[in-house]
């Protein structure tokens, strides 16, 4: 009875053993009732902490009144069959911006769910919970593979009392809302939060909105699918019947409907829709139709190069929109004065490396695109002079890195995008 469920109010199967403290890695040691991992599976009655490194969940769980379940930052949480999370009390999943907490399936469907209960897990679901717990957190977790009948990821019906931040929702599927659905006056926050290839059969192929009144701020909400095949019934990347969502420095483009009308956002309120990027339009004070110029790229594709109406887009006040210290990629939310639309913050600087003489070897910086520091490699043959300097698009030298005699071997400096008197350069390319 190793494993931290038992004894809170959840059935719970015997683990590996953890190892000894003086065996465990250093990252570790902060916390020492962690796992490598734990089963669980039936109600939550009791404060309840899920410490692993996996989370195998073997039945549906409910976070019953009077209880919060709190996931711990890094952990995988993984649904072996087609199992759902049901919060009538509190749940805090609090990841970190370099620990995602992972909810999915296992195993992971090689492919993109489909209407195949096999390939998925049910969502998390908060119907008619109570908010005397207090309210409930998800903060930077990624919610993918999962599918039910409305919200394949996330549902709220009748509850309002939680924020998801900085939280990516893909690959998820369901009749009405793809990622997130909401009815019965719910209004949940979604702050920074990418929204991104989830499906829904029916409408909303990212968010479905029944007579509740969500907040999204600063989302991005792009490759979404609404498959209703009939031209009439509408069908949009958010849609919203008898509701009023609000739509505040989000961008949301990129996604696909059989709707005969060139709408992304449906019935929603001019006075909640502002300062957004929405293909196809919206009224509304401060919105664009314009390409946001996604970068692309391994760990954030989305994030959006220097040249995008995006950059410096949003909203020119900032009060009341609850905005965190820090975007999705864990970069300060607010550079240059003035908000970004979307979860991204600030035009990503590109640095385009020329190629160094015979006998020494200039390496791509690292990370690239970067924002806001990068390092650099060069290798030289022989002890020699050398001097590494930064030019902008037009010739102009930006900042001095190495002037003087370095010896043979590899060598590295870090460049924190600044110029010679130490002030941030503008994004763009150098």
């Amino acid at each position: 009875m190793d494993s931290p469920a038992w004894g809170y109010g959840c059935f719970g199967f015997p683990g590996p053993q953890p190892r000894r403290s003086s065996e465990m890695p250093v990252t570790r040691r902060r916390d020492l009732r962690r796992r490598d991992s734990i089963d669980v599976a039936g109600p939550i009655t009791v404060d309840t902490a899920w410490a692993a490194d996996t989370v195998r969940v073997h039945g549906d769980v409910t976070v019953e009144k009077g209880a919060t379940l709190t996931v711990v930052a890094g952990s995988r949480v993984l649904f072996q069959g087609h199992h759902g999370l049901d919060v009538q009390g509190r749940l805090m999943a609090l990841g970190e911006p370099d620990a995602h907490i992972l909810f999915d399936r296992t195993p992971a469907p090689p492919d993109a769910p489909t209407s195949d209960t096999g390939d998925t897990w049910r969502g998390i679901a908060f119907r008619f919970t109570s908010e005397d717990d207090g309210a409930s957190l998800l903060r930077y977790c990624e919610l993918v593979n999962a599918l039910d009948v409305d919200g394949g990821a996330l549902t709220f019906v009748g509850y309002s009392n939680c924020r998801v931040e900085n939280t990516i929702i893909r690959g998820n599927v369901a009749e009405r809302g793809g990622a997130v659905y909401c009815s019965h006056y719910a209004a949940p926050e979604f702050i920074n939060c990418l929204l991104v290839e989830n499906r829904a059969l029916l409408s909303g192929g990212a968010v479905y909105c029944l007579d509740a009144y969500p907040r999204l701020v600063n989302c991005t909400i792009t490759g979404n699918v609404d498959e209703n095949p009939e031209p009439v019934d509408r069908a949009a990347a958010v849609v919203s019947m008898i509701s009023k969502p609000w739509l505040v420095d989000c961008i949301v483009w990129g996604n696909q409907s059989n709707y005969f009308l060139d709408q992304t956002v449906i019935q929603a309120k001019p006075f909640h829709v502002q300062y957004n990027d929405i293909e196809f339009g919206h009224e509304g004070v401060g919105n664009i139709d314009a390409d946001p110029l996604f970068i692309g790229g391994a760990t954030h594709p989305y994030r959006l190069h220097d040249g995008s109406l995006c950059v410096d887009g949003g909203a020119p006040d900032t009060t009341g929109l609850a905005l965190p210290i820090l975007d999705l990629a864990g970069e300060a939310r607010i550079q240059g004065g003035r908000v970004d639309m979307g979860c991204h913050e600030g035009g990503v600087v590109i640095l385009a490396v020329e190629p160094a003489a015979p006998g020494r070897m200039l390496a791509p910086n690292r990370p690239n695109p970067f924002n806001p520091a990068t390092t650099i490699r060069f290798h030289l043959s022989a002890a020699s002079h050398v001097e590494l300097t930064v030019h902008d698009v037009a010739g102009r030298t930006v900042a001095t890195l190495v002037r003087g005699h370095r010896a043979a071997g590899e060598h590295s400096v870090r460049w924190l995008g600044r110029d010679a008197a130490g002030r941030r350069v503008a994004s763009g390319i150098y």
